[in-house]
């Protein structure tokens, strides 16, 4: 009989936990837990960012209010959609679309600039949708079923209780996208004026090269046309190359880029016309302002200073002409919103210690080397604080204000609420009087609502200017661009200048200009007083009463009945320039 080998006790022991460790399931560590969560976050941040790029580079073609019109419903509705289908599909197939997404975010890029160049036939309504239905919905619909397997691997749901465990995940994913897709809308456009790196096409590639570096592929070498065409053929990409290539196209129709740059309030850019001689500063989808500029044929024709091209910026200028009974000393003024600065270089000129508040510091910049801005009391901060701040001081008063803000297509409501107006009411000398510019359909509540708001503050003491007459709504020249409402009878969209001053005994009366008004300008003998014929009625006590008023509790209420009047400010804007300057920015 065999003698039986004696084993240790000690080692026997050692023996059975080695054998036991291989046998029993080991224990997920914190690592192995959160790891399909982490990856789930970072597919999902990048679909945030993506979100916010793809409509930073809608706005200069489509304006930032229509462009947001469809976008945020869809986009949740997608991502619920792509949480629902991952799971219900996850006991039936094994589908794994992630290497998709590097292909699909190169060529987002791509085909965002090839699809704006059809703006003016898909027009305002379906334009916006269809370019995000082929380019953003498909990466954000992808990196949202990816983001949800991988919760599924990570068993989320196991422990989560049974009713909620299949919606709980969704919700979660659906806030923290919209958290970081608000963060990103305000970030981004606070610091892409540092550098080219941070601009919105730019950011793209980065965001595109970020889905690469998870999911890398040989597949991705697909998207190599894609990159090839976004670096140096898509105009949007900033660089010297694509510059260069976007002026050629501009001067093709007649203009010619001097500088652009990206900043707080949007794409900001100056634009000269090559055939009429005059500059334009452009924000995303609309005008802040222009200049004719002064050639030797124009000095010729006894025309010695710049002039502006709308007659709207030189009516507020009117703001000096409001008749009061005491006489005015040490005037100073206070503008709010700059433009390329035709207010605030008038009342320099006139020796009035000028103040301005701008948001933007690329409007600033250009206005002051494009437009000839002059050194003065520039504060680059946001009106709303500025305002605030100065009234609860109680330090200045200003004899004349003028508040000029609009951009995208809509007015910043925050800046026409009753407590922001009553604050520049405090800011307003006894003796002095404010001129408020405001473009709206004069037909439509919201309108109806800021007049209101605006009267009820300065105590309907307040008299209101359309620019031009209803039937021929024109600029300064019979030949430059016009702002002419819709042909399709859908309102009486017009810029209009409100006069208001707090003193209830003196009369709302303009003096009559003198020579020194005028500043050497022409076009200023013709549209500095305003014309009697142009003045709308101005909404009275009796006729608003219980007609609600704008304020910071409503503001948002308000904002969204802006959408029609974007989209009419869009139409007005396809014929003040060409399609292709908007669409090639």
């Amino acid at each position: 009989m065999p003698q039986r080998s004696k084993v240790p006790k000690k080692q026997a022991e050692t023996q059975q936990q080695a054998a036991a460790q291989t046998t029993a399931p080991q224990q997920p560590t914190l690592w192995t837990k959160a790891r399909p969560v982490l990856v789930a976050g970072y597919f999902l941040t990048l679909a945030a960012i993506s979100s916010t790029l793809s409509q930073l580079v809608l706005a200069p073609v489509y304006g930032s209010i229509p462009s947001a019109a469809y976008h945020q419903p869809i986009r949740t509705s997608l991502l619920f959609l792509a949480f629902m289908l991952g799971t219900a599909l996850k006991n039936f197939i094994s589908l794994d679309l992630s290497w998709y997404l590097p292909i699909i975010s190169f060529c987002v890029p791509a085909l965002q600039h090839t699809l704006l160049l059809y703006s003016t036939h898909l027009g305002i309504e379906l334009g916006p949708l269809v370019t995000e239905t082929l380019t953003y919905f498909p990466l954000l619909f992808i990196s949202a079923y990816v983001a949800a397997r991988h919760m599924d691997t990570g068993n989320v749901e196991r422990m989560l209780v049974p009713a909620v465990a299949g919606v709980v995940p969704a919700a979660a994913a659906f806030g923290y996208l919209t958290y970081v897709a608000q963060l990103t809308s305000e970030v981004i456009p606070r610091f892409a004026s540092a550098s080219n790196f941070l601009s919105r096409t730019n950011l793209q590639l980065v965001v595109a090269s970020l889905y690469t570096l998870y999911v890398p592929s040989k597949s991705t070498m697909l998207a190599i046309p894609a990159i090839f065409h976004t670096m140096f053929l898509n105009p949007h990409y900033v660089s010297p190359h694509t510059t260069e290539a976007l002026n050629r196209t501009l001067h093709s129709h007649g203009w010619n880029l001097l500088e652009r740059k990206e900043s707080v309030t949007g794409y900001i850019s100056v634009l000269e016309n090559l055939e009429l001689d005059y500059r334009v500063m452009r924000c995303d989808h609309s005008l802040l302002g222009g200049e004719w500029l002064v050639t030797e044929q124009r000095k010729k024709e006894g025309i010695t200073v710049a002039e502006p091209i709308y007659a709207v910026f030189e009516m507020l200028e009117a703001v000096r002409l409001f008749e009061v009974p005491e006489s005015r000393h040490d005037e100073n003024a206070l503008v709010i919103g700059l433009g390329i600065g035709t207010a605030p270089k008038a009342l320099l000129a006139h020796n009035i210690a000028t103040t301005t508040v701008e948001i933007d510091p690329v409007v600033h910049d250009f206005a002051t080397r494009y437009f000839s801005l002059p050194p003065h009391n520039a504060v680059i901060a946001n009106a709303l604080t500025f305002v605030n701040d100065s009234a609860r001081a109680a330090s200045d008063q200003y004899t004349y204000i003028i508040h000029d803000v609009f951009t995208g297509g809509a007015e910043p409501l925050s800046l026409f609420t009753t407590a922001f107006l009553s604050n520049l009411r405090a800011l307003l000398a006894p003796n002095g009087a404010i001129a408020i510019n405001y473009a709206g359909d004069l037909t439509a509540p919201a309108t109806k609502q800021v007049l209101n708001t605006i009267g009820t503050v300065f105590d309907h003491r307040c008299r209101i200017f359309r620019d031009a007459p209803k039937e021929q709504k024109k600029s300064s020249s019979t030949s430059t661009p016009t702002n002419d409402e819709d042909d399709d009878n859908e309102g009486d969209f017009i810029n209009m200048v409100i006069f208001c001053h707090p003193s209830s005994t003196t009369p709302l009366t303009f003096r009559q200009p003198i020579e020194a008004d005028f500043l050497s300008s022409q076009s200023r003998r013709h549209f500095l007083l305003p014309r009697p014929e142009l003045e709308l009625r101005f909404p009275t006590k009796k006729q608003t009463e219980g007609m609600e008023l704008l304020t910071e509790e409503n503001v948002g209420d308000f904002e969204a009945r802006q959408l029609e009047s974007a989209k009419r400010h869009w139409r007005i804007m396809r014929r003040v320039l060409p399609a292709a300057v908007w669409e090639n920015w």
